[in-house]
């Protein structure tokens, strides 16, 4: 048996990966099955309802032990039924999980991934669940602690085999642009929660808005040229109608991960869409101009 976050980590991931065949034909996501999943909760068995219920806790160290216990568990899950509300709820989970700050919570919310995808039996289980997790796991590549960006790395290698994230991300846009826009337009107050000191809820505003930006540039690094062409309206839209507070992240001198950040999408951007920095080359110098002097 496997009890342990991690553990036999590599086992099974040639079965479990998906591939983009696995992937569901427009399937949007959580967002817009309220009424499916509305009562999912009570249909877990008593068991796994008090992990995620502890999940949902503030302590760090009640999160640790249910993310232990929910692999635990899951690696010996038999009933199909109760396997497919346990990803359902943990992709929920874990689209809150990914923001925590304790760096131990987020690095063993992704062992608890892999856990989980390996044990599946038939890897199309995961397919109507990837929507839900993936912008999560794709900001935590750059979450700013490099034990958390390893273990992301890891799960999303299990979660889809690497020759084939390029078509994930694809298939994922909507919701990874969804979660990059919501989380630009966070303050630090909105961010920081009733019980987070001063300088802790600092740090976790400063990774996440990093992270959402260098999401964004991974997301347009990985557009095919014929996906790239689709995305020119989109991304003029992205920033001049929906974002523009990201213009201002760009000029934060005094934050060197943010402008790090920042400096990785502008150069993404000079590749795969001139035409946009071209109509926007004052703003971009400007951009450029204070990178090199902070």
């Amino acid at each position: 048996k496997r009890t342990s976050m991690g553990k036999d980590r590599g086992k099974g991931v040639r079965n479990s990966t998906l591939d983009a065949t696995s992937l569901p034909t427009g399937f949007i996501g959580f967002g817009s099955t309220s009424n499916s999943t509305q009562n999912e909760s009570e249909d877990l068995n008593p068991e796994l309802q008090l992990v995620f219920k502890s999940l949902s806790k503030r302590d760090p160290i009640t999160k640790l032990k249910a993310l232990q216990e929910l692999s635990s568990i899951f690696s010996n899950l038999e009933d199909e039924t109760q396997r497919k509300l346990t990803l359902r709820s943990y992709g929920k989970s874990f689209s809150r999980l990914w923001e925590e700050s304790d760096r131990r919570v987020r690095e063993n919310s992704c062992k608890t991934l892999v856990t989980m995808v390996n044990s599946l039996q038939v890897k199309k289980e995961l397919a109507p669940h990837i929507k839900a997790i993936y912008p999560s796991l794709v900001a935590l590549l750059f979450d700013n602690a490099p034990e958390v960006a390893t273990a992301a790395r890891v799960a999303l290698d299990v979660v889809m085999a690497p020759p084939k994230q390029t078509e994930a991300a694809v298939f994922c846009k909507v919701e990874i642009i969804r979660s990059i826009q919501d989380k630009l337009t966070e303050t630090i107050q909105t961010l920081g929660g009733k019980s987070s000191e001063g300088g802790e809820t600092q740090e976790k505003f400063d990774r996440i808005i990093s992270s959402q930006i260098s999401s964004l540039a991974y997301l347009l690094a990985m557009l095919p040229i014929p996906e790239t062409e689709k995305s020119k309206d989109e991304i003029v839209t992205f920033f001049d109608k929906g974002n523009t507070s990201l213009w201002n992240f760009f000029s934060m001198k005094s934050n060197a991960i943010v402008r790090k950040s920042s400096y990785h999408l502008v150069t993404v951007l000079v590749q795969q869409f001139p035409e946009f920095v071209e109509n926007n080359l004052e703003k971009f110098l400007g951009i450029v101009s204070g990178m090199l002097g902070s």
